[in-house]
């Protein structure tokens, strides 16, 4: 697994300004596979997950330079895939690719404080194995959204309490096609577009002042 950055230039151009490579994990031995990159709201940090040996790395940003300066793992962790700040950059929602589940953490000073685990699938769902593919916040803070693909494609709604970060299942919705792998909200946050790879299309979603579409 590596981390590669690039600078902006003025005209658009882009010239190469960090390559690392991970070292060998220290809890698993598999090699690292990094699967995302986020950035705290503050751009002080950037957190990593990777996916194949279920930890997060948080890096210190030093002059547009990322420095390891922490590794995570957790026993709530199956397939880190990604990761999301609130606005206000104090928690930290990690998306489970695996395990089809969401863990949640406090965030202050590049430190993770996990306080939550929950599961993305429906609450009486039975089916078979499911992956997760992407999870967001709501552009109001009030909501978050997670994808799921499998035998439930569908996008789950968890309501926000903004000031505890915790989550409450909401509801869950297909998501219009097969295999949800990515998705966007708009900036205002009343429209979600959504799209199924497998049935390769694209789904528009409007959403209420409820966080429904």
């Amino acid at each position: 697994g590596s981390l590669i950055s690039y600078e902006l230039g003025i005209g658009g151009e882009l010239k190469e300004k960090q390559f690392m490579t991970y070292q060998a994990s220290k809890v698993s031995s598999k090699a690292v596979r990094a699967h995302d990159v986020c950035y705290s709201p503050n751009g002080k940090y950037l957190l990593v997950p990777s996916i194949s040996t279920n930890e997060i790395f948080v890096h210190r940003m030093i002059d547009g330079v990322a420095q390891v300066k922490k590794s995570y793992s957790s026993k709530s962790f199956n397939g880190p895939r990604q990761v999301t700040f609130s606005k206000d950059g104090k928690f930290v929602y990690l998306l489970n690719q695996m395990g089809s589940s969401l863990t949640c953490f406090s965030f202050q000073q590049g430190e993770l404080e996990e306080f939550d685990s929950l599961s993305t699938l429906p609450p009486k769902y039975s089916g078979p194995v499911n992956h997760a593919s992407q999870v967001h916040i709501h552009p109001s803070g009030k909501f978050l959204y997670a994808a799921n693909r499998g035998q439930n494609n569908s996008l789950s709604i968890f309501l926000r309490d903004e000031k505890s970060g915790r989550l409450g299942f909401l509801a869950n919705f297909p998501s219009g096609g097969i295999a949800p792998w990515a998705y966007a909200i708009s900036e205002k946050g009343d429209y979600l577009f959504m799209s199924n790879c497998q049935s390769h299309n694209l789904k528009v979603f409007r959403i209420g002042l409820d966080g429904m579409p």
